[in-house]
C-alpha cells in the first residue's frame, strides 16, 4: 500500500499503486483528438490541448475529462499550453497564428498580432516578468504576450534562430528555447539591466532589473 500525504494511491483495478504504474484515461464523449501538450492549472486540475479538433481540455486528478470549444471559432490546431500569471491558461493556436487564453471556467479568448509577425506558434511559457513568452516557428521569432493580450515579437539579429519550438523560463530570469532547425539552444533576456548608480550617490543601490522596454537581447 502506498500513501502520500494520507492519500492511498490505487490503480484503475483497485490495487495499491506502485512507482511506475501507468493509468490512461479516455474521454467517453469522444471529444479528445490528438492531444498535444498538458500543464497543471491554477484550479488543481490538468489542462491540455486537443490538436485535431481545436478544443482545450481539462482532466481532474481522478480522470474526469471535459473539453471546451471556442464559440467564436478562432482556435485552430492548438499546441503548447501553460499556466499563466493571471490565473488563466494560455495556449498557442498554430493553425491560425493566434494566442489563446482560457479561464478555469472554460471561457476562451484568442489574440492575433496586428503587426502580422506571428507565424505558426509552437509552444508557450510563463516568463519571470509576468508575461507569456512563445516560439513563432514559421518565422524564427520569439514572442511575448502580456496578460492583456498585447503581442510583441523579436528576431535574432545574428540569424541563429531557425524553427524555434520548445520554450521555458530558466532559473536565471531569462527565457530559454530550442532552435530546432539550427541545432542550437537559445536564451532571450526579458529584463533590461538595472540602471547604474547615480554619480551623486556613490555606492547607492542600482535597483532591481526592469521588464524589457526595447528589444530583448538574444545571448549565448
Amino acid at each position: 500500500m502506498v500513501a502520500i500525504l494520507g492519500v492511498t494511491l490505487t490503480t484503475a483495478g483497485g490495487a495499491a499503486a506502485a512507482a511506475g504504474d501507468i493509468v490512461t484515461f479516455a474521454d467517453p464523449t469522444g471529444n479528445v483528438s490528438e492531444p498535444e501538450e498538458i500543464t497543471t492549472g491554477p484550479d488543481g486540475n490538468l489542462w491540455f490541448t486537443s490538436f485535431a479538433n481545436a478544443r482545450i481540455g481539462r482532466i481532474t486528478p481522478a480522470g474526469d475529462i471535459t473539453t471546451f470549444a471556442d464559440p467564436a471559432g478562432t482556435v485552430d490546431r492548438p499546441d503548447g499550453i501553460t499556466d499563466g500569471p493571471d490565473g488563466n491558461l494560455w495556449f498557442v493556436s498554430g493553425g491560425n497564428s493566434r494566442l489563446g487564453r482560457i479561464t478555469p471556467a472554460g471561457d476562451t479568448t484568442t489574440f492575433g498580432d496586428p503587426a502580422g509577425t506571428v507565424a505558426l506558434p509552437f509552444d508557450i511559457t510563463a516568463g519571470p516578468d509576468g508575461n507569456l513568452w512563445f516560439t513563432s516557428g514559421g518565422n524564427a521569432r520569439i514572442g511575448r504576450i502580456t496578460p492583456a493580450g498585447v503581442i510583441t515579437t523579436f528576431a535574432d539579429p545574428a540569424g541563429d534562430v531557425a524553427g524555434p519550438r520548445g520554450i521555458t523560463a530558466g532559473p536565471d530570469d531569462r527565457v530559454w528555447f530550442a532552435s530546432t532547425f539550427s541545432d542550437r539552444i537559445g536564451r532571450i533576456d526579458v529584463f533590461d539591466p538595472p540602471p547604474p548608480p547615480s554619480p551623486t550617490a556613490p555606492g547607492a543601490s542600482s535597483g532591481p532589473a526592469q521588464p524589457v522596454t526595447g528589444a530583448p537581447r538574444f545571448t549565448g
